[in-house]
């Protein structure tokens, strides 16, 4: 009779965890960043992320080949404009209904987002501190705040909460390993790099130990279903943002070991392209920016170690921005441009 309980109850516990995943995938399809163009939350700041990334690769191609100056900045221009934009939008719809939109950050699988506000403010900092240290500090206070307040809300969630394994997704590696890293980088860029290594560390290891985590489930998992097939563009983005924080707290670093970690990411970006066909079964859609990160990292990591006088780097950075630099414009003419009031 007691096996007999235990078999039932086992039947039990698994229709509900069927229930429950296949409702959470119905609430990204309908609902969710993928497919309903007026979402407006921690997901959408993927964008800043993006267009930050290749203004900054940009601003250093300057020093590499000598282009115009002005194409960089004004391109961190229109970045912290479309920052200032989408913060605005956010705070409205925080004020608008409170409640909700903390109920965002409980999401099993894009809660993890919500950690972009904080991170799309940290990667601003270093193209605005040329131009005023004072709103540099701000944005640096302001972005280590949420970052630390998110992180530990959310980590505290996987501690306590019931979770499923198809829950893991790379967005894991938002809160506590890209908000750490770019705090650090951050930090650096003001001078503070006794505090910019504390953050590293605290990256560094996150990485470390989330990496088995989310490569487990991915290979032996379920397989991501095609509303959250774009996290999958957060993989390679650990590498080369710890080896963009690495050469901002010391620039003049060996480039050895900044040069393993692009190594690591480029090997997954190869990966990435033959899973393409799998990957294209997503729309097009404001959630495809996830991939920006890591592409746009991996870029100017790329023409800082080509500075630095690595031969490999060297090569490949000319066909790399090109095609980086294609693709970010790509998808803000597909995404941004035909509906400018798409994040309303």
């Amino acid at each position: 009779m007691a096996t007999s309980d235990k078999l039932i109850y086992r039947w039990l516990r698994a229709v509900s965890r069927t229930q429950g995943l296949e409702k959470r995938q119905q609430s990204h399809t309908t609902s969710g960043f993928p497919n309903n163009s007026n979402y407006v939350g921690g997901a959408s700041f993927s964008l800043i992320l993006g267009m930050v990334g290749l203004g900054m690769s940009l601003r250093t191609a300057v020093k590499l080949w000598s282009i115009p100056s002005a194409i960089a900045e004004l391109q961190l221009a229109l970045s912290f404009g479309l920052w200032l934009w989408l913060i605005r939008k956010y705070l409205a719809k925080l004020l608008r209904n409170y409640k909700s939109t903390l109920e965002e950050f409980d999401d099993p699988v894009f809660g993890s987002t919500g950690a972009l506000i904080g991170i799309s403010t940290l990667v601003l900092v270093p193209g605005l501190a040329v131009y005023s240290r004072a709103t540099a500090v701000g944005m640096t206070v302001l972005g280590i705040a949420f970052h630390l307040y998110f992180s530990i809300r959310h980590t505290f969630t996987l501690w306590v909460a019931d979770r499923d394994s198809d829950d893991v997704t790379p967005a894991l590696y938002l809160p506590d390993v890209a908000g750490n890293f770019t705090s650090a980088s951050a930090l650096a860029v003001l001078g503070l790099h006794d505090w910019a290594w504390l953050f590293f560390g605290a990256g560094l290891l996150s990485w470390l130990s989330l990496e088995p985590i989310v490569k487990r489930n991915i290979f032996y998992g379920a397989g991501l279903p095609t509303s959250r097939r774009h996290t999958a563009g957060i993989q390679a983005a650990p590498a080369v943002v710890c080896a963009s924080s690495l050469l901002n707290i010391n620039p003049s670093i060996e480039p050895i070991f900044p040069s393993i970690l692009l190594g690591y990411a480029l090997y997954q970006m190869l990966h990435a392209l033959r899973l393409l066909p799998w990957l294209r079964e997503q729309p097009l859609s404001k959630a495809h920016w996830a991939y920006t990160f890591g592409l746009t990292s991996a870029l100017n990591c790329t023409l800082k170690l080509a500075l630095l006088g690595n031969a490999a780097a060297h090569t490949i950075s000319l066909p790399l921005i090109f095609l980086v630099s294609s693709f970010v414009l790509y998808l803000f003419a597909k995404t941004i441009i035909p509906k400018p009031n798409g994040m309303n």
